[in-house]
């Protein structure tokens, strides 16, 4: 019966997608580096990376996502190693897939870091 779950899985990501179960570990969206610098994907919800990068990202009537509000500052597709700045960090795209910027380098500006002391 174990064997058959598998490929149960397998045959029904075709249908629906992705089904995760208690064995599958999900990649962080999120990923300090250095003091200041973090690598970020670009599904991460705005509002996560807000908290945990301690900056002031816009929200967005039209972007849920770090990458969607990229897209809409940008007014483009941004490229690999292009940089935007936003609030309170300068953003460095390091991964592309189809046209989408999937990981990013953000490193919080020195105000934003210093602004607590």
């Amino acid at each position: 019966m174990n064997e058959r779950f598998p490929s149960w899985k397998k045959r029904h990501h075709h249908w629906h997608g992705d089904v995760d179960d208690e064995f599958d570990t999900a990649e962080p969206r999120i990923v300090p580096e250095d003091p200041g610098s973090y690598l970020v994907l670009d599904t991460t919800p705005i509002e996560e990376a807000r908290d945990k990068m301690q900056i002031p990202l816009n929200e967005s009537a039209e972007a849920d996502t770090v990458g969607g509000l990229l897209m809409e500052y940008c007014q483009k597709i941004l490229g690999q190693n292009d940089s935007i700045e936003v609030e309170g960090a300068v953003v460095e795209v390091l991964e592309m897939k189809n046209d989408s910027a999937t990981k990013l380098r953000f490193k919080v500006s020195d105000t934003q870091t210093d602004g607590d002391e």
